[in-house]
This record gives structure tokens, C-alpha cells and sequence, in this order.
């Protein structure tokens, strides 16, 4: 099958296009023929060698959400059956219950070959049904941004309907994120450096959208929103960069959720979390018990997923390089077609 690899040139154009062998099922395990793959920020990293699990991995078959069909299953397989339109869950062994480190080794595209390929092997375990409403290229964005958004909402201090959130910029997690608590009845306040977008974000779902050139120019903007109090959930993606300003504009007593690390870094001063009472939480995608949670609501009338943009397999350093430029919406997709197996 033709599948995209790693290769030691760092960034997009490292990736080589390739013919690997056909992947085939151990006794619990499935072979799905991919139709559509979905790109995240790790993903870049990881192509611009920006961290790694334990230890070094080897270069291989980048990223780790993807939707497709079932092809083949082994003998003692049970959750699953040829034929069924599935997607990939990030982290395959986190099945339910507390986070271990090791479940992060598990992932695909990290020490082991991901998804960017016509077909993948997984572990029974590591897939999920798809949710009949929604079309590949949907089904693949949840995996990571989709779940990471639904457990730092949901899963921990759930929010309310009486909840006020904030989120940052456009990326995926943020747009779920923004899309999940709209649905969820909160107010949601949206932020960008970006004067084109401020419509964009009001479109999705944002009851006020601060448009800012810094977090510190957006301060002052997200306090007179909030009538001087501040928001109760922080959805944080830029990291040390944004967190002192994430905990200026978090109110007393409410939670920061700590997802990435986009921004430069900066001095951050803590003493706001013990002397208002911030819950500051960090969020690792989430365990398969989540995913299940949030395909259900899915069914019960979720969003579908916003796409920023498609592009064919023969086009992912495109899709690397499009990412990178941080000029999307939403998510980025790469669409595999049907052509596998032969």
C-alpha cells in the first residue's frame, strides 16, 4: 500500500511518499482501509523532531487520527466486524479510568506507525464506530482535537449552561472547544490576533468575539465582557506563553484547562492559583470510555466538525505546510480515496 514516511529532514518537506506492505491482523486486531486522515500540531512537531516519546522514535508513518472501513479482523476479535466505518482513537490501551504515562507511548504516530497510509492495524480496542451522521473527513478530526476539546469540558468540572468560556484563536481544539460549549448552552467568548475572523468566529458560535494583537491587549477586553469578573473555564492552547494572561481573566475559583503549548514562552507567576482558588488542569487527549461519551452526543445533535480544508493523499506536505502557516479554521484534512485494497 503507499503510505507516507518520515524522513531525517525535519518540517513538511521530510515526508516521502512510499510503498510499504500490507498490513495484517493478529488475532484481536483489525486492518481498516483509511479514507481520510486528519492533521494535528503533534503531528508538525513530531515532523520537526520538536519532542518524542521516551525514547527517540524511529522515523515511520506520521499521525494518529483517521476514519475508514474495516477490511479484515482476526479470529478473536469481537468489538468490531468487516465492513464497519470506524475511526482511530488516539491513545488505543487508555480504555477508561485514570491517566498513565505509558498510555501516550501508545498512541499512533509516536513510537509505533500511524495512520498516513491507505490502511492501518489496530488493536480492536484502539478503534471506534463511526457516528452514522457524519462523513469520513468529519469522523477523523475527533479523535485527538475532538476528544481533547469534549474531556477538558465535560469530563473533569463538566461546564453549565450558566458557564462562561473562553477560547483562543482558530485552531482545532479551539473551534471544538467553541463549538461543544455553544451546544452545551454556555457563553462563549472567542479570541484572535485576526480582524478577518472575528465574523468566522461569530458564525461558529461565540456570543463575543475580542480581537487583539496580544493576550495583553485582549485583557482588559475579556474583563468589561465579563462585567469585571472573569471567565469560568479557560480553554488554554498557547501554554507558559498565555497562562499568565489566562489567569488574569480566569475568575475566582475558576479553571484553567492547560491543552498546549503554542505561544513563546514567559515568565508565569502561580501565586493566582492558590490565592484565588484557580483550578489549573492539565488535558491528554482522553481514554476510549471519553471518545464513546462524545460519539453518543454526536447522535444527540453535537456540531459536526468544522473543516478548515481537504487535501489528496498525494498532497499531504501540502496540507503539513498549510497547517504550519497557521491560516486554518478548524481542521485540516487529508482525503485517502478508495484505492486500497487492490
Amino acid at each position: 500500500m503507499r503510505a507516507w514516511v518520515m524522513t531525517p529532514e525535519a518540517g513538511p518537506p521530510g515526508l516521502e511518499a512510499t510503498t510499504v506492505a500490507d498490513p495484517l491482523p493478529g488475532p484481536h486486531d483489525v486492518v481498516v482501509a483509511t479514507r481520510a486522515v486528519s492533521l494535528n500540531h503533534r503531528d508538525l512537531i513530531r515532523l520537526n523532531r520538536g519532542y518524542t516519546v521516551g525514547a527517540e522514535a524511529p522515523a515511520g508513518i506520521p499521525c494518529s487520527d483517521a476514519a475508514g472501513i474495516v477490511v479484515a479482523a482476526g479470529a478473536r476479535v469481537t468489538r468490531t466486524r468487516v465492513g464497519d466505518r470506524v475511526a482511530s482513537t488516539f491513545a488505543p490501551r487508555w480504555l477508561a479510568g485514570p491517566y498513565c504515562s505509558s498510555y501516550a507511548r501508545s498512541s499512533e504516530g509516536a513510537t509505533e506507525d500511524g495512520v498516513l497510509a491507505e490502511g492501518w492495524r489496530s488493536h480492536e480496542d484502539g478503534v471506534v464506530p463511526m457516528p452514522p451522521g457524519l462523513s469520513f473527513d468529519e469522523a477523523s478530526t475527533l479523535p485527538c482535537a475532538g476528544l481533547t476539546a469534549w474531556h477538558a469540558l465535560f469530563e473533569e468540572q463538566p461546564i453549565t449552561a450558566a458557564s462562561t468560556v473562553l477560547t483562543m484563536g482558530t485552531g482545532g481544539v479551539s473551534v471544538f472547544a467553541l463549538q461543544y460549549a455553544s451546544w452545551a448552552g454556555a457563553r462563549v467568548i472567542a479570541t484572535t490576533s485576526r480582524r478577518d475572523r472575528v465574523e468566522r468566529l461569530r458564525a461558529i458560535g461565540a456570543h463575543a468575539v475580542v480581537q487583539g494583537a496580544s493576550p495583553a491587549d485582549l485583557s482588559d477586553e475579556v474583563l468589561r465582557a465579563t462585567g469585571g469578573e472573569g471567565v469560568d473555564h479557560v480553554i488554554e492552547v498557547g501554554g507558559q506563553g498565555t497562562l499568565p494572561w489566562s489567569l488574569r481573566i480566569v475568575r475566582d475559583g475558576g479553571t484553567v484547562s492547560l491543552i498546549g503549548a503554542l505561544a513563546p514562552r514567559a515568565a508565569v507567576v502561580l501565586s493566582p492559583l492558590f490565592l484565588r482558588n484557580i483550578r489549573l488542569q492539565g488535558i491528554a487527549v482522553g481514554s476510549r470510555s471519553m471518545f464513546t461519551r462524545l460519539l453518543a452526543a454526536c447522535e444527540r445533535g453535537l456540531p459536526a466538525p468544522v473543516i478548515d480544508s481537504t487535501f489528496g493523499f498525494d498532497e499531504a506536505p501540502r496540507a503539513f505546510a498549510h497547517l504550519e502557516a497557521r491560516r486554518h479554521v478548524g481542521k485540516v484534512v487529508v482525503r485517502v480515496g478508495d484505492t486500497w485494497p487492490r
